[in-house]
């Protein structure tokens, strides 16, 4: 007599399967490039400031800004201005204002 599967061991058949777990994270931080952080001109400040000052939530950007020991860019839609601690939250990702190098609102 054959037996019948239930649908959650059917399913794991078909789940994916990494033999090398966290393999793929270690190949992210091996093809991150390592840079010091560069201070922006007073020019690109002030531009910086005028482009934080006329965002709001749920505008979609492209930022790059520094995070530990690289610059990384992401876009996504804000979903947090922080006037006070300066901080501007894409998606899920909390970003300094002084760690902004650039932003553009797509």
């Amino acid at each position: 007599m054959v037996e019948k599967m239930s649908r959650g061991e059917r399913a794991k058949q078909f789940m994916p399967f990494s033999p090398l777990k966290g393999y793929g994270d270690l190949l992210k931080d091996q093809a991150r490039v390592y840079t010091e952080k560069t201070e922006l001109s007073e020019e690109d400040a002030i531009n910086l400031g005028k482009t934080l000052s006329l965002l709001k939530k749920r505008d979609m950007v492209k930022v790059t800004y520094y995070d530990v020991d690289s610059y990384l860019t992401i876009e996504g839609m804000i979903s947090q201005i922080d006037i006070i601690l300066k901080n501007l939250t894409v998606i899920n990702t909390k970003i300094k204002f002084e760690d902004i190098k650039n932003i553009t609102v797509i």
